[in-house]
């Protein structure tokens, strides 16, 4: 097999999208060995097309850099000057932050995350798998509308493991998750249940609640 700049415009393409996405979400798409449409959301519409045209994982018909110039994306760069190292880069190095600004909220340390989220609640019974690069990625669209960030399902990946529907449904059935926050409001509402249909044990009700308001 003959290499040519098509390996190269592979690397590229990754080296962009990690700047982009994060190395982690990265790597999980290249481990699947596919590249969707549905992949790249949240960019420009050439920034799209210069990924799909570098990581398509067909090297045939993968472009060469003679293309790759030619893309849209491409459009406002002088290669002339970029030859001739005249070109000054937009950015320095020491300009550019170590932040991931796709974070959960580009806060430092560890997040916070609620688990009464109802955006992280509704995820669970979503189609599309949320993208984590070490904490869930999200963004907010141009009405200030937050969304999880999500990668769509290898559904062959699935079935070459003999994961098909049927086999996800039959292990799945009984799977059971409650949201420990619910777990104590049934808890307290329980209790209060049972209190109440105890006339005689009120006032043990009572001091069982004031104790355990104290624990806390």
């Amino acid at each position: 097999m003959k290499v040519t700049t098509k390996a190269d415009m592979w690397s590229l393409g990754v080296l962009v999208a990690t700047t982009i996405y994060g190395r982690m979400t990265i790597s999980g798409l290249l481990r699947r060995g596919g590249i969707s449409k549905d992949d790249f959301q949240h960019v420009s519409t050439p920034l799209r097309l210069f990924f799909r045209t570098c990581l398509s994982p067909n090297r045939r018909r993968r472009m060469d850099i003679s293309n790759v110039k030619r893309l849209e994306f491409y459009e406002d760069v002088n290669w002339e000057e970029v030859m001739a190292c005249k070109l000054e880069p937009p950015y320095h190095p020491s300009q550019i932050e170590a932040r991931d600004p796709y974070r959960w909220g580009a806060c430092e340390g560890r997040p916070k995350q609620d688990p009464c989220d109802r955006l992280i609640l509704a995820a669970a019974n979503r189609k599309c798998m949320p993208l984590i690069d070490e904490y869930l990625l999200d963004f907010r669209d141009r009405h200030g509308v937050r969304h999880l960030m999500e990668q769509p399902t290898c559904r062959r990946g699935l079935l070459r493991v003999g994961l098909t529907p049927e086999r996800i449904n039959e292990l799945f059935a009984n799977f059971g998750f409650i949201n420990r926050r619910l777990v104590r409001s049934f808890r307290r509402v329980k209790r209060s249940q049972i209190c109440s249909g105890n006339q005689g044990g009120s006032s043990e009700c009572k001091q069982g609640e004031s104790r355990g308001s104290s624990n806390h």
